[in-house]
């Protein structure tokens, strides 16, 4: 019987050769959880690779590709479970997953991660966090550091979060920049971002528990690979980034958040805001 605490959205699109793979290593967790599969416009065999699994996996279908966060937020509001957990359909998990970051999802914890494995097409692999955080819970002060100087975003793909948290970093009416520079990067930081400002705590398990292949097929990757796409890759989470550190004023000033949102758009420069940051580090 499944874990009603606990759903895996696993967001897909002309994946049909790895998604199996994927499903499979969210099947095999030691504790059972909701499998929620969303489709969005698949022209390959992953309507039939997954209906093969019948009531296992809950099939959300849509003929119409809407874009990858779109995707992400329709798995999301399809879940049923407390916590959510996103495997995108070219990476897995091991079996201990689960229950090792639902250990440490309580109180006044934001989010639980894993340490992963990056897995590369010539063959080669490297560890992502490599001892950064220590294992057990940690001050989210530690997190937000980490992922506002990083020059890229962690995969939500090796933590656990909150539902509400996710869909509150995927609604992408809120976040004030161009839904043009939507091609799978923003949202993906602005979940742990969401996190961090809510909670004082955040849990890390020093295993790698998490898998993600590095091929030119990834988002992330085919971004990288054209040098218009890695801009607006780039400016992609600048503006997320920015975005958090105005609703942090606003919330230390009592301001209303509309007014700093205006001042974000128009008036406050980025040097401003790393000026910010760096004095909030030094302190």
């Amino acid at each position: 019987m499944s874990d009603p605490r606990v759903s895996v959205v696993i967001p897909t699109f002309n994946r049909a050769e790895m998604v199996r793979e994927t499903v499979d290593s969210v099947l095999a967790q030691t504790v059972p959880c909701e499998v929620v599969v969303c489709d969005h416009g698949s022209t390959d065999a992953t309507p039939s690779v997954i209906q093969a699994y019948g009531e296992r996996v809950r099939y959300v279908r849509r003929d119409q590709d809407a874009g990858p966060i779109f995707c992400w937020l329709d798995g999301v509001l399809h879940a049923t479970g407390e916590y959510v957990h996103i495997n995108y359909d070219d990476d897995w998990i091991e079996p201990q997953f689960v229950e090792r970051t639902l250990a440490l999802m309580a109180g006044d914890c934001g989010f639980v991660m894993t340490d992963a494995v990056v897995h590369r097409e010539d063959g080669t692999s490297s560890r992502l966090f490599n001892d950064t955080f220590a294992a057990g819970l940690n001050d989210a002060k530690l997190a937000e550091e980490f992922l506002l100087l990083s020059p890229r975003a962690v995969s939500p793909g090796c933590a656990l979060f909150r539902r509400t948290d996710v869909l509150d970093g995927l609604l992408v009416g809120r976040i004030p920049f161009s839904r043009a520079s939507y091609h799978g990067a923003g949202p993906d930081l602005l979940i742990f971002l969401v996190a961090v400002r809510r909670y004082g705590k955040f849990g890390f398990v020093d295993e790698a528990l998490a898998h993600f292949r590095a091929h030119q097929g990834s988002i992330t990757i085919d971004a990288l690979a054209d040098a218009s796409r890695s801009a607006r890759l780039s400016s992609a989470y600048r503006a997320v980034k920015q975005y958090h550190l105005v609703l942090k004023w606003a919330e230390r000033t009592r301001l209303p958040t509309a007014l700093w949102s205006l001042v974000h758009l128009r008036l406050v420069a980025r040097r401003r805001l790393r000026s910010l940051f760096r004095r909030r580090i030094r302190r």
